[in-house]
């Protein structure tokens, strides 16, 4: 576990490799998760650039809108189990990185303009 937290927290790990990681966390409750918990909490919101905190954002909401236009599709499997995942994706990424960047307007919009609100909303 701890190799893969490393291997996140390099500045070209794969955006994949994240999403799972999220992913994964409810999934395992056996093992000690503090470590992923925390870099949830700090890595990815203070310790990433906000280009990859966009990607991250763009990565997650594609695969919302492709959930939402065929939640029947059985190649979903592949790219969102359930709606848990949204959830676990929205506690573990989009909070931690949008309360980072809502200390002012100018820097929440940085991360989050009115084009992509638009286009995540109209998308759903």
């Amino acid at each position: 576990m701890k190799i893969l937290i490393e291997y996140c927290r390099h500045p070209k790990a794969k955006i994949n490799a994240i999403i799972d990681l999220a992913k994964g966390y409810r999934n395992v409750a056996a093992i000690d998760m503090f470590p992923i918990r925390e870099f949830f909490q700090f890595d990815i919101p203070y310790k990433i650039s906000l280009d990859r905190a966009k990607e991250l954002i763009l990565n997650i909401t594609e695969r919302i809108k492709i959930q939402n236009s065929n939640p029947h599709n059985p190649h979903m499997l592949l790219v969102m189990t359930t709606y848990e995942s949204i959830a676990q994706y929205m506690d573990l990424i989009f909070i931690p990185l949008i309360t980072r960047y809502s200390d002012t307007d100018q820097m929440f919009r940085s991360l989050i303009d009115d084009k992509f609100v638009y286009e995540f909303m109209d998308g759903i």
